[in-house]
């Protein structure tokens, strides 16, 4: 059975036996002079000698636990207090080569006669276990944080932002038990670092102005995309003596910083420090470190964004606003120039002329300006388009005396490309451009009869002498 099992069984003799009233020390010096009198096979190889008969006569003081006399004597006591039994006992020590053990004790002391003869021990090295375990929390706290500090982030408003960053700084410190926590923000152009917050105990920001000509050395590095670790200031190369003197002024030990990286780019940094002590920042928590910043990088250059395209959407608003007051006052100009203001009369019908402008610019029907060259005809028809629901669309002029036969159709009504010979591409026709607009059709008279019918317009003329000259219209698709 004990060969089987994979605890390491062994058995210590006291000879001679000693009074369990001799007190901690005089027994500790005991118990280091016992000797192995039975083991099995797993404790041969725990002390490295490999098999039983070797270990035999094994003095308990040549083993390396005991070599390490602080947690030798903790466990005679606590092996005494526990009135000469232990169960699960946790034993931790270094052995001569400075590595780490945690043993797992179950003690049993024989006792005859007010002395205590044998000890009865079974052991096993969980280090490795313990190790794992270790991790295994580590990464669920690591878990945690990043969970943590991605919702605070996500959910952090804008006005609010650098409140969250100093809380989630905070965080960071705690679980890398860091005195000390900045975010930096580096512009390339000018060359300038911005303090974009800073967590201390006391919540004050540095006395001294952070920027890449007070840490040279550290800042390239950071910028290069590297991860600058620092575990002590006083062993910083001789090309950091600018950066050496800035950390003394900030009365920092031991700092570490990660780059805050975007596609590629390392545009800010993370850093940690510590003042009171100096320390070693191991490997997996400067990975742990990176995988933060990536997550501050990227909301930082989020909220700095969306506010860059905030700027440049104020800015087109700006424009837009310009140009819309531009054009209103060109309207208005327009207005004033086509406008009634134009028109110069005071007898009866030219005045009966400008109430029926007003009356028939309120409709949407088509209207019939007829009158002698040169009385204002053209003039009329922009007055009515100026005073419509549809003078903020253009009024599209054609001058139908001037369009070629065989080409009429085509410029009025537009084309598809291949429509005929020579149709090269699809052409939009004043009809089409005048939508919502007015169409203004001078010289309507020179148009062929059977294309003027294509307009749907019926009109009759009070007598056969008066041909249309003027026509606009009014459309509505």
């Amino acid at each position: 059975v004990l060969e089987q099992t994979p605890f390491s069984i062994y058995c210590l003799e006291l000879d001679p036996p000693v009074d369990i009233r001799c007190g901690p020390a005089a027994l500790a010096d005991a118990v280091r002079a016992a000797q192995v009198i039975e083991c099995n096979t797993a404790f041969a190889r725990s002390v490295e000698l490999g098999d039983v008969r070797s270990t035999s006569g094994l003095r308990f003081g040549e083993l390396d636990s005991t070599k390490d006399v602080q947690s030798h004597d903790r466990l005679v006591q606590d092996f005494i207090a526990g009135g000469f039994r232990l169960s699960d006992y946790e034993l931790s020590y270094s052995d001569p080569q400075a590595k780490q053990h945690i043993l797992q004790l179950n003690w049993d002391g024989v006792i005859k006669g007010g002395a205590l003869r044998r000890i009865w021990a079974a052991e096993q090295d969980i280090y490795e276990r313990r190790a794992t375990e270790a991790e295994l929390a580590r990464r669920k706290r690591f878990e945690k944080l990043v969970a943590k500090i991605s919702t605070m982030l996500i959910v952090a408003p804008e006005q609010s932002l650098e409140e969250e960053l100093q809380k989630c700084l905070r965080l960071v410190c705690d679980y890398s038990c860091a005195e000390r926590a900045a975010l930096l923000w580096m512009n390339d152009e000018s060359r300038n670092v911005e303090l974009l917050s800073y967590w201390n105990e006391h919540g004050s920001p540095p006395w001294v102005d952070v920027t890449r000509a007070t840490f040279p050395w550290s800042s390239a590095k950071l910028i290069s995309g590297q991860e600058c670790v620092i575990d002590d200031i006083e062993e910083l190369p001789p090309e950091a003596g600018q950066d050496y003197q800035g950390y003394c002024e900030l009365g920092v030990k031991s700092t570490a910083g990660v780059p805050l990286s975007i596609a590629g780019s390392a545009l800010g940094a993370m850093t940690i420090s510590n003042i009171v002590e100096k320390r070693h920042w191991s490997r997996e928590l400067m990975k742990e470190l990176e995988v933060v910043g990536g997550l501050f990088g990227n909301t930082i250059w989020r909220i700095r964004s969306r506010q860059a395209l905030d700027v440049a959407l104020a800015e087109l608003q700006k424009a837009r606003d310009h140009l819309e007051a531009e054009n209103v006052y060109l309207q208005q100009e327009l207005r004033s120039t086509h406008g009634f203001d134009g028109l110069i009369g005071e007898s009866h019908s030219f005045m009966k002329s400008l109430r029926q402008v007003e009356q028939v610019a309120a409709t949407k029907t088509a209207v019939l300006i007829q009158g002698e060259t040169g009385t204002g005809k053209e003039l009329i028809a922009r007055a009515i388009h100026a005073r419509s629901d549809r003078n903020k669309r253009p009024l599209v002029k054609v001058n139908c005396a001037a369009l070629p036969g065989n080409l009429i159709e085509s410029e009025l009504f537009g084309h598809e490309k291949g429509a005929f010979t020579g149709a090269q591409t699809r052409k939009r026709g004043r009809f089409d451009l005048a939508h919502r607009g007015t169409l203004f059709l001078d010289e309507i008279g020179d148009l062929p009869l059977d294309l003027q019918g294509k307009f749907c317009l019926l009109y009759t003329s009070p007598s056969p002498r008066d041909e249309p000259r003027y026509l606009v219209f009014r459309l509505q698709r």
